[in-house]
């Protein structure tokens, strides 16, 4: 349906450009949210590996004089 025949029946004109706005909004939103889902996913496997990176530092940190000298500051 074009629009130079929205005169001969423009309920069904109407009609099309409101499915057409739905499609292209649910188009976006499908698209707004696996773009989302692949950021979290990103973050998460990000987060892990720094945690891990982390995690290591710490106990590396654990077994020496100087982390249970602040410690021992800290508490």
């Amino acid at each position: 349906m074009n629009e130079d025949n929205d005169y001969l029946c423009p309920v069904r004109a109407k009609d099309y450009r409101q499915r057409k706005k739905v499609l292209t909004q649910s188009f976006v939103l499908c698209f707004l949210i696996k773009f989302i889902d692949l950021q979290v996913s990103l973050f998460a496997f990000a987060l892990s590996g720094h945690y891990l990176l982390l995690n290591l530092f710490y106990s590396a940190l654990h077994h020496t004089d100087a982390f249970r000298l602040s410690a021992f500051f800290v508490k």
